[in-house]
């Protein structure tokens, strides 16, 4: 049964990379599927398929020069490593939660989104492209997203998709055939969805939510592809985030006018005639089966917002 516990250690700090110190020593433990370490409340959380062996839990603890208290069982429902966390808190009203399981939860989102945004610190001119994980949408919309990425890539933007099968696969394909740069950023789900091997840079999330935060982060332009329930998803927090100005005023581009044609036509026939949305918020994205109005829209607006900043517009196109 998977479970987890709080193992105090008075006085721990992560000075001079001593949380990694003990965090890399419990990892190596059999039976421990992952571990962090919380100097705020000199703590170390452990996940694993239990029972414990507490023993060498303590020597691996003050091999690196702390003494610990004996550990304690993390009443409520508290998963491993790879279980759907997520579900976890959405369930949490359902019985009772010690303290220390919210604690440890929230440190674990933090420590997931902190690994993604040291992985794609780098990344630069990023053009986020959703997209249909399944192969019928593949099938039939593969030549219009593969000469669309082409242009996009070629344009000297990073192609930033989910990482998986179907139009995702053809989008990461495009960007590394045209000799551009294709990052994933790939989800864990119950049927393993495997990444696609067109990725030069794949980085692996639990929680959608801190997913959709990355793609939000480290894009400049949001194209969406045909696509399911996910693409919509991705599409209409993009419209969202920028109608509110969480974000500056990325293009949003749908790509395949007859396959948006009776979504488009629902927001101007019903949404907007409802008083639902506005004008202004139909303007704020493009339907266009033309990769160079794609690229145009994307460089147009990037140029601009560099220009605001007092960035040096750079990336030029390759011949």
């Amino acid at each position: 049964m998977p479970s987890c516990i709080r193992i105090p250690v008075p006085g721990l700090t992560c000075a001079d990379g001593a949380c990694a110190g003990l965090v890399r020593a419990l990892h190596d433990l059999t039976g421990v599927s992952d571990a962090f370490a919380d100097p705020a409340t000199e703590s170390l959380y452990v996940f694993g398929d239990g029972p414990f062996d507490f023993g060498p839990m303590l020597e691996a603890i003050e091999s690196e020069g702390y003494d610990a208290l004996m550990p304690e069982p993390l009443p409520g429902r508290v998963h491993g490593a790879h279980a759907d966390l997520l579900g976890e808190m959405r369930t949490a009203h359902l019985d009772p939660q010690a303290p220390n399981v919210d604690h440890a939860r929230v440190h674990r989102i933090a420590r997931e989104a902190a690994l993604a945004f040291d992985a794609l610190r780098p990344i630069r001119r990023a053009v986020a492209v959703f997209g249909s994980a399944r192969t019928g949408p593949a099938d039939r919309h593969g030549p219009l997203a593969r000469s669309t990425v082409e242009a996009i890539s070629n344009a000297g933007f990073t192609v930033l998709t989910g990482g998986g099968p179907g139009l995702m696969e053809v989008a990461s394909r495009a960007a590394w055939d045209t000799g551009g740069s294709s990052v994933g950023l790939s989800i864990e789900l119950p049927h393993e969805q495997a990444s696609n091997p067109w990725l030069h840079l794949d980085v692996p999330f639990r929680y959608f939510f801190l997913r959709k935060l990355a793609f939000v982060k480290y894009a400049c332009a949001f194209v969406c592809l045909p696509g399911g329930f996910g693409t919509l998803d991705e599409l209409f927090e993009a419209l969202n985030l920028k109608v509110t100005q969480k974000v500056d005023p990325f293009p949003v581009i749908l790509v395949g006018t007859q396959y948006w044609r009776g979504l488009v036509s629902w927001l101007h026939e019903r949404a907007a005639e409802e008083g639902a949305l506005s004008p202004s918020d139909l303007a704020t994205f493009v339907v266009t089966d033309d990769p160079g109005v794609v690229v145009d829209t994307i460089r147009r607006c990037h140029d601009t917002l560099c220009q605001r900043a007092g960035v040096e517009v750079a990336g030029k196109d390759r011949a």
